[in-house]
């Protein structure tokens, strides 16, 4: 008898019900036989992969350990929410404020003060309520303090507590994968139950408002819907090799995929991929397209690959033409390069609902041949400082690097050698030593003998370039321990990830960022508007005492040489309307050792008060040529000019050098030109760069010049040594007041060298300029050049020879 008659015979004599008589659970399509017999030989195999399967069963062992209710109490009633801040110290909520130890799961540890918050010392004396999608009105218990301000306690309590019942769920469904043992799949029922039973009853509401507040930013697990994509993601992931399970009954299975994937399916789907922030849309992609592939639905697939808004088409808006994420921050190219596969993943192989033919909608998918899928992941390995880490320009972290699990996934789905050995680098060379689930499941067990024949370079680059996307240029000379990168940052401002700080710069030496970028070290700190997000506290000029509005930086050219690599940018923007040119011309120099040292040429034109910023990470700070006096403040409108203590001012009345040390005795000498009718001031600043280093300072040094319409130009050469200075001073020798703004600047050497650095800022070689001193005469070729003397004689000269009309930012 065929199946299908059986079903309706059965059916009909009232021995099965209907939910039973549907079509079987398709077979799983992310632990697969090959993949599980993958996992198995890893484990087998490799130490890493060995303890990550035993973690996974000791996690899995103890939920199926639990009796059925008390696994269902670990998901309230009342919505989970994160948003409760400290109610003694009052650090902010969104500042990972709180600990949390599945032993004690009803009480919280602030990281902060470690004050312990339970239903003892923080007792529930007030409500708020709530409505849920279906119009009930819930109260949910909170405390209030005696100024009437609310702690959602239980809330956040209930955030932990569940966040601990998803890895149960994540363990259980790889106990189950590698043991077929039914009891897994029953304890990760029991708590999908649960979950489908309030899931439905949660509110929606953001990271800043636990109401109803339905828009693009919100979840119901969270406050955020790219956590709560990443939750439904790991719980597909399980529910896909359990379902079909004998031990799973029809009910629960229905009851499980309509309750909780179908209607978390329709919260990520309610509004528009681009509706709300951008960096959680490719995470929203990812869980769209495994929830819609779990329960067969194409309609939930079209939000993936139909419209304006697809997935192929998100990436062409989101992403530029390099790879670029459109925010301009590495971290957040990260997040990107970490989740820009998920979809992809979870479709490669889709034919269709139940069907072996294509889908007659949408044909087979393959969301991989995107054009832009290499460039997206590639160019973070391009950018890589010398040390691994990424320039941490915007909001970028310091210690930010090339993402694994991009790269891995890419390698997984195309076999492509490019992709193995992008996956050793991220992994830094332990790729047999080290991997997480994903890797468990679809690294290829022989991959150690494929890494022996990987040719493909992934070292990090030599060569100077402009990531045009980024809006970064990035100059690169020498080797070993000598090599050296001076970037500028010459972007558009982007939203609310991009910092006003056109033109801004890092020196890169000595295996250390020596003049940083802060980046920034957490989202909800007050330093983050009035000091981080400030064009003050980087590497760049302030007019005015002010920000600079939204740059709209551009490239104007790059080159790099046998003896010099320069660059030069200018931001039109800035200060419209009051400064004009803001430019600067950067460039690295190889030093008669072949050590580069770097040299800085900032023009400004317009405004009254002009303040050039220097932030140096040395611990040790001190300064030569200038006699600083103690100051009460360092006067300016900004928010900025609030945040630095320790004022000391001077004038400049000639050459002078600003230089910080580290213990290891690196340094970093700054060799400040005297233009002129300058004060210099020095101050300690913030420089938090991660979430520990509260209140930690730096130390800055501003250059200030002050008047009516005025006409600046900063100009530096920077010296990074270990011990063995190699400029020894600078001078400013001629001055052009016309509009190309020529300059010679003079840099002496240690061995008797001395170096001529041409700069203008419009060519003047049509004009047939020279330069002449002493017996020394030096034409002009270029708006950049460089000429190096020996006892009177020119032994060694280069000017750019590169395109000047500016470069294109990629779009």
């Amino acid at each position: 008898m065929r199946t299908t008659a059986l079903i309706f015979l059965l059916q009909g004599l009232g021995l099965i019900s209907g939910a039973a008589a549907a079509m079987p659970p398709p077979a799983p399509f992310i632990y697969t036989p090959d993949r599980i017999e993958q996992a198995r030989a890893n484990a087998a195999k490799y130490a890493w992969a060995e303890t990550l399967v035993e973690d996974m069963m000791r996690l899995a062992d103890e939920a199926a350990a639990q009796p059925a209710e008390r696994l269902r109490a670990w998901f309230t009633a009342t919505t989970p929410n994160d948003q409760t801040s400290c109610p003694r110290c009052g650090e902010y909520w969104l500042n990972y404020v709180w600990s949390w130890q599945p032993a004690e799961p009803d009480r919280l540890t602030c990281n902060y003060c470690e004050l312990v918050v339970d239903a003892d010392t923080f007792p529930a004396n007030g409500v708020i309520r709530r409505t849920t999608p279906q119009g009930e009105v819930v109260p949910h218990p909170i405390y209030r303090d005696e100024a009437g301000k609310t702690y959602p306690i239980w809330q956040t309590i209930g955030y932990h507590k569940a966040a601990h019942a998803y890895t149960w769920i994540e363990a259980l469904g790889v106990a189950y994968a590698l043991t077929g043992e039914d009891r897994y799949a029953t304890a990760a029922t029991q708590l999908l139950r649960r979950l489908a039973e309030v899931y439905p009853g949660y509110i929606l509401h953001d990271n800043f408002r636990f109401d109803v507040y339905p828009w693009g930013w919100a979840g119901k697990l969270t406050g955020w819907h790219l956590k709560d994509a990443q939750i439904f993601m790991q719980l597909g992931t399980a529910w896909d090799v359990i379902r079909p399970s004998g031990a799973v009954s029809a009910a629960d299975r229905e009851f499980i995929e309509e309750n909780l994937f179908r209607r978390g399916g329709e919260m990520l789907t309610a509004v528009r991929p681009l509706q709300g922030i951008s960096n959680d849309v490719t995470y929203r992609f990812g869980a769209v397209a495994l929830i819609g592939r779990l329960l067969q639905d194409e309609d939930i697939l079209a939000w993936v690959l139909e419209g304006d808004e697809s997935y192929d088409r998100v990436l062409d808006h989101l992403f530029f033409k390099d790879g670029a994420w459109h925010e301009r921050s590495l971290s957040y190219h990260g997040m990107m390069t970490r989740s820009v596969w998920m979809a992809p993943y979870y479709l490669n192989g889709y034919a269709g609902t139940g069907a072996a033919e294509p889908s007659a909608r949408f044909g087979p998918v393959n969301l991989l041949d995107h054009p832009k899928m290499g460039p997206i992941h590639e160019i973070a390995f391009q950018m890589r400082f010398p040390d691994g880490n990424l320039p941490p320009t915007n909001d970028g972290r310091l210690g930010s690097r090339p993402s694994k699990q991009g790269v891995e996934a890419l390698y997984v789905m195309t076999g492509a050698e490019k992709w193995l050995a992008y996956t050793q680098a991220a992994y830094e060379g332990r790729l047999l030593a080290e991997g997480d689930l994903f890797s468990l499941f679809n690294r290829p067990p022989d991959v150690n003998q494929r890494l022996s024949a990987v040719t493909f370079d992934t070292s990090v680059p030599l060569v100077s370039a402009d990531y045009t996307g980024m809006g970064l240029f990035m100059l690169r000379r020498g080797s070993g321990e000598n090599r050296t990168v001076f970037t500028m940052h010459h972007h558009k401002f982007a939203n609310s990830h991009t910092h006003y700080d056109a033109l801004s710069t890092i020196v890169w030496a000595q295996g250390r960022e020596m003049l940083s970028d802060l980046g920034y070290a957490v989202f909800g700190v007050r330093e983050r508007t009035t000091w981080y997000n400030a064009s003050l506290s980087h590497n760049t000029l302030t007019v005015d005492t002010h920000n600079q509005r939204a740059p709209n930086g551009v490239a104007n050219y790059i080159y790099h040489g046998d003896f010099i690599s320069a660059c030069e940018g200018e931001s039109w923007d800035s200060y419209r309307f009051i400064c004009e040119p803001f430019a600067r011309q950067i460039a690295l120099i190889d030093g008669p050792s072949g050590r580069p040292y770097a040299v800085d040429i900032f023009r400004g034109g317009g405004g009254s008060v002009h303040d050039w910023a220097l932030h140096g990470e040395g611990p040790t700070f001190e300064v030569e040529g200038v006699e600083l006096a103690d100051a009460a403040a360092f006067p300016g409108k900004d928010y900025a000019y609030e945040e630095v203590s320790d004022i000391r001012v001077g004038p400049i009345d000639g050459p002078s050098t600003v230089r910080w040390s580290w213990p290891d005795g690196a340094t970093l000498a700054a060799h400040l030109a005297d233009q002129g009718e300058s004060q210099l001031f020095t101050t300690r600043s913030p420089g938090r760069r991660l979430v520990d280093q509260v209140g930690r300072k730096i130390s800055s040094a501003f250059v200030r010049r002050t008047g009516d319409d005025l006409r600046s130009q900063f100009i530096a050469a920077f010296d990074p040594n270990a011990g063995e200075p190699q400029v020894k001073s600078v001078e400013i020798v001629e001055v052009s007041p016309e509009d190309h703004w020529a300059l010679v600047f003079k840099v002496e050497l240690v061995g008797g060298f001395t170096d001529y650095v041409l700069a203008s800022y419009i060519d003047v070689a049509p004009q047939g300029e020279v330069f002449t001193t002493g017996d020394l005469s030096i034409p002009w070729e270029s708006r950049f050049g460089v000429v190096r003397v020996k006892e009177g004689v020119i032994i060694r000269a280069e000017w750019v020879d590169a395109p000047m009309e500016g470069l294109a930012h990629d779009i």
